[in-house]
Order: structure tokens, then sequence, then C-alpha cells
């Protein structure tokens, strides 16, 4: 590794690596595109004192033990648990859809099913709909298991990606369970969730705020680049280079754009002290919207009054498009798989260069993996 290091990018995969080589007394220069840290983690006090997520809401959930002791290093979490609502026509259905409500939905067919899933052994277990589906066999358990994946699965995933279900990796369907008892946790798995009780600007602040580290703002330095037998070279000076941008960007689109997916995130203040009974309530059955967001009801804030909600509304990602420009979700299908694979194999013929995060490694990167990642290679590096 040469002896100066350069991280483009200062989202979450930029700062977590610059810190973890600052701590082993390296010298680690960042350089950021937007004017602030943070990436889209990027939080802040709107002019009604409520902490938002500019580019929606993020809650940090993990069971790795070294990510957790690693972010709490730089923050306090709060101890919001994540429990989603889904709104079905007038009813609302706690999300990921538990036991309680199936017999809310089906009230006839609930004894069936639930004597089907405790005679296959899955009464109590978070499993996908996926299994579900290819696992229960009478009449009523099928009727339950096919409209939770009609209407509460694919209108949402159909909205969410602009493609079909069926032409999606199974992956994004595994991701949410239906929980076969009666806990109410969007992610069932996890040991540890919540949110930094300062928020994640504050958080990724501390975890620069080193001697070793330096950052430049409104700064893109990828034209400056010049790689030059195999190797990257910055101002005539053999670099070690950090990259947590778009891959493809990166080598100029040579081999086509990937696609991703893209948010319009429009925010609303309003004048009552609760605008929701939690703090994220998803909308499949919506022609356009996916989610609302209150964002105190996440941050824990105590303020009477006053709330803030933003509506999320997907679309395709286009750098010129003047509201879906900013890459939120790669679509990790066939097509933009082969792409991948022509940019991966250019990448690693560069020395000393390194792809973290979501964006340079075009993959469907939680909070959690993204650290997880970063600390993994770090060791290897």
């Amino acid at each position: 590794m040469s002896k100066e290091i350069i991280i483009i990018g200062a989202g979450l995969a930029g700062c977590t690596i610059a810190r973890l080589l600052a701590d082993n007394n390296h010298k680690i220069k960042i350089f950021e595109e937007k004017n602030h840290i943070g990436g889209n983690l990027y939080d802040f006090h709107n002019i009604k004192g409520i902490l938002v997520h500019k580019y929606g809401p993020h809650i940090l959930h993990t069971s790795y033990e070294d990510v957790w002791k690693f972010v709490n290093r730089f923050s306090k979490f709060n101890n919001y648990k994540n429990q989603v609502l889904v709104k079905l026509n007038k009813k609302s259905i706690k999300l990921p859809i538990n036991l309680d409500g199936i017999k809310e939905l089906f009230p006839k067919e609930f004894e069936v099913f639930n004597k089907e899933i405790k005679d296959k052994k899955l009464k109590g277990e978070a499993v996908s709909i996926l299994n579900l589906l290819n696992s229960l066999e009478t009449k009523e358990s099928r009727k339950i298991v096919n409209y939770v994946y009609e209407n509460v699965y694919a209108k949402y995933t159909a909205k969410m990606w602009g493609k079909t279900i069926d032409q999606l990796p199974k992956f994004i369907l595994e991701r949410v369970k239906i929980n076969l008892n009666k806990e109410w946790n969007y992610f069932p798995l996890d040991k540890y969730q919540g949110l930094p009780v300062d928020g994640y600007t504050k958080m990724l602040e501390k975890m620069v705020d080193n001697k070793n580290i330096t950052i430049e703002f409104n700064k893109n330095i990828v034209d400056e680049l010049v790689i030059k037998k195999n190797k990257i070279y910055f101002e005539g000076r053999e670099v070690t280079l950090f990259y947590t941008g778009m891959i493809d960007k990166f080598f100029d689109f040579k081999h086509g754009e990937l696609e991703y997916r893209s948010l319009n995130i429009k925010f609303e203040n309003h004048d009552v002290t609760s605008f929701q009974d939690t703090a994220v309530v998803n909308y499949p059955l919506h022609k356009t919207m996916t989610r609302i967001t209150e964002y105190k009801k996440m941050t824990l804030q105590n303020k009477k009054g006053v709330t803030t909600i933003s509506k999320e509304y997907p679309g395709r990602y286009d750098k010129d498009d003047k509201v879906f420009h900013t890459p939120f979700y790669p679509i990790n299908d066939d097509k933009n798989q082969k792409m991948l694979d022509k940019y991966l194999k250019q990448a690693n013929k560069i020395e000393n260069f390194y792809l973290a995060g979501r964006l340079a490694e075009y993959k469907y990167y939680d909070m959690d993996d993204i650290i997880f990642e970063c600390i993994k290679n770090y060791k290897e590096f």
C-alpha cells in the first residue's frame, strides 16, 4: 500500500474505511463531491427542529458484534424498534405480517393455517414468503399466502423496482420475513437496532474526527486520476485509492450504464403532535407512493404540536432527470450483473484500487453489511 491514501466519498463506507486506517496511523484524504458528510445517510434538523433524513429513513440493525461495537464508539443509540404498518384498503396491519395480522385479515381461514404451520414445524419462525408459497398446501393457507404475496409484496415490489416481481432476484423478496408468531419487529433476526441519538451526520463527523483524516468537500477528482501500468496516480503521485462512488461512472460508462432505482422524497410539516400510528406506514396498493415516514417517531424527539413526514415515490434513476437524479438501489438482475462483471474485471487489474459500498460494488447492502465488509476488507488490506 502506497503511503498516500485517498478515499472518494464521505458516506458510511468512506468514513468507516478512513477511521479504520487512521486508527492504524495511516494518513487519509477524503474527497466528497457533495457539500456535506454522510452521503445518503445525511440528516439534519429542519425548520421545525425535527431531525430528518434527507434521503429517506435509515435504521441501523445488525447482529454483527464488531459492527455494533464500532458504531458505538462514535454515538449512543436510541432503543427504537422498527414496527411498521401496512395499509390495505381501510385496514392497517402489522408488517412483517404476523399471526395477529393474518387472523385479522382471514378470521375464517386462520385455524386451518395455524394448524398447518404447526404441523410443518414453521410456527414461531420468521419465514420468507417464497418459503411459504412452496410449503403450504391447504386451500385456506394458499388463499392467505397468495393474498399476502400479491397485495403486500408483489404490488409494492413492482412499484419500488419498476419490474414485475418475477423479473427480480429472489433475494429481494427474501429480505423481509413473515413472522409466524406474534412478534412485531421489521428486523426480527437482528440482535441490535436503533438510531444515533444525535443523528447519523454527527456520528460520521465524530468518526472522521482524527488527526490523520482530512476532508475536502465540493470536490470530484475522478477526472484528475491517471491509470498507468495498472496503477493509479493523482497529481503525478502513485496513491492507494478507495472508491465509494458509482463503478460505471468511474470507468466513464465504458461497458454501459448500470441501472438504479431512485426516489422522489417529498417532505411535509404538519401542525399536529402525531400524523400516523407508527414511524413507517407502507402503501402497497397506492398507485405511485410506497411509504410515509414520520421522523420524530424514529428519533424519539418529544416535539408537541408539530411533526414532519416524508412521502416516497420511486422511479428510474437518470443523472439528467430533475427528480430521479440520485442513485439509491442497484438492480442486480442478469443484465446488470453481466455488465458489472466487465467493470469488476477492469477494476481488479488495477493495483492499489479498492471498491467499497453500495454504489461501487453495485450490491444491495444494508448499513451493517457495509461496515462489516469494510472491517473485513481492512484486515486484508
